[in-house]
C-alpha cells in the first residue's frame, strides 16, 4: 500500500513543484548566454535573479509539501484520506518520503542556481581558489561529510513540523486556531535545540581537527566543553573539538517525533 500512496503523491505533486525547476533552468540558461554574449549589465542582473529564485524554490518547496500535509489530513479531504485501510504511519511515511525527495531536489536547484549566479558575477575563480584551499589542508572530503548532515537537517525539520501541525490539531487546541501550529513548533523547537546543544558539548564523541603542522581530522572520545572552556580562557587552541552528540540527538528525535506523530495521527485529533 506504500508504493500506491507514494506513487499517488508523486504524480500529484509533480503538477507543480518541477514548474519550479523549469523557472529556475531558464533563468540559468539566460545568465549563461548574457554572460556568454559580454552584456555584462545584463549578465549580473540575471544572475541575482537566479540567486534569488534558487534561494525561493526551496522555501517555496517547503511551503507547499507543508500545506500539502495539512490539507491532506487535516482539512475536508482528510475525512477521506484515514477512511483509508491503511495505517496512520504508513500515511506519515509517504509523507515524509515524497516530502523529503522534493527538498533535496529543490535543494540541487538551489546549489545549481548558486554556482551559476556565481559564475554570472564572476567569481567562480574564488571558488575555485576555497577548494584548493580546503585540498591544501587535507580537507577536501569535507563536502562528503556535509550530504549526510543535510539529509539529517531535512528530516529532522519535517519531523518537527509534521509533529506541530499534528499536535495543533488535537482537540485542545483548536480554540487557538491556525496560530497553535506555529507555537508548537516554536515551542517544539526552542526545547530540542537546548537538549541538542547539551549533547552537542557534553556527549564524548566528536571530530577533532589538528591545527599543528598538517591539518588532520580524525574521531575522538572528547567532549567539546574542555574546548570551550580553553576558548574562553583566550589561549591560542591547538585543535579544534566539534561535537557530534547533537546530530546522534536529532537522529533519535526524528524516530521519536515520527512515532509520537503517527499515535496522535491514529486517535487523538480532530479534524476542522
Amino acid at each position: 500500500m506504500l508504493s500506491k500512496l507514494l506513487k499517488y503523491e508523486f504524480r500529484d505533486t509533480s503538477r507543480t513543484i518541477p514548474l519550479f525547476y523549469l523557472i529556475t533552468l531558464i533563468f540559468a540558461g539566460i545568465v549563461l548566454s548574457a554572460k556568454k554574449v559580454g552584456i555584462e549589465w545584463f549578465t549580473i542582473t540575471s544572475s541575482l535573479l537566479l540567486l534569488l529564485l534558487g534561494i525561493a524554490v526551496a522555501i517555496i518547496t517547503l511551503a507547499v509539501v507543508v500545506m500539502r500535509f495539512y490539507k491532506n489530513f487535516y482539512s475536508n479531504e482528510g475525512y477521506l484520506m484515514f477512511t483509508l485501510p491503511v495505517k496512520p504511519h504508513v500515511l506519515l511515511a509517504s509523507k515524509f518520503l515524497v516530502s523529503f525527495t522534493w527538498l533535496i531536489l529543490s535543494y540541487g536547484a538551489c546549489i545549481g542556481a548558486f554556482f551559476i549566479s556565481m559564475y554570472g558575477f564572476g567569481v567562480s575563480g574564488e571558488l575555485k581558489d576555497i577548494v584548493e584551499e580546503l585540498e591544501r589542508f587535507g580537507l577536501q572530503n569535507i563536502f562528503y561529510a556535509i550530504i549526510p548532515l543535510v539529509i539529517l537537517s531535512t528530516l529532522y525539520l519535517l519531523a518537527q513540523i509534521y509533529f506541530a501541525i499534528t499536535i495543533a490539531n488535537r482537540p485542545a487546541f483548536h480554540g487557538i486556531g491556525v496560530a497553535s501550529a506555529f507555537l508548537v513548533f516554536l515551542a517544539t523547537n526552542v526545547i530540542l535545540q537546548l537538549v541538542e546543544a547539551i549533547f552537542t558539548i557534553f556527549v564524548p564523541f566528536s571530530v577533532n581537527i589538528n591545527l599543528m603542522e598538517e591539518v588532520s581530522v580524525s574521531l575522538s572520545s572528547k567532549n567539546m566543553f574542555g574546548f570551550l572552556i580553553n576558548s574562553m580562557d583566550g589561549s591560542n587552541p591547538q585543535n579544534i573539538v566539534i561535537g557530534l552528540g547533537g546530530y546522534i540527538f536529532e537522529l533519535f528525535m526524528v524516530f521519536i517525533l515520527f512515532y509520537v506523530t503517527s499515535q496522535n495521527m491514529k486517535n487523538k485529533v480532530s479534524i476542522k
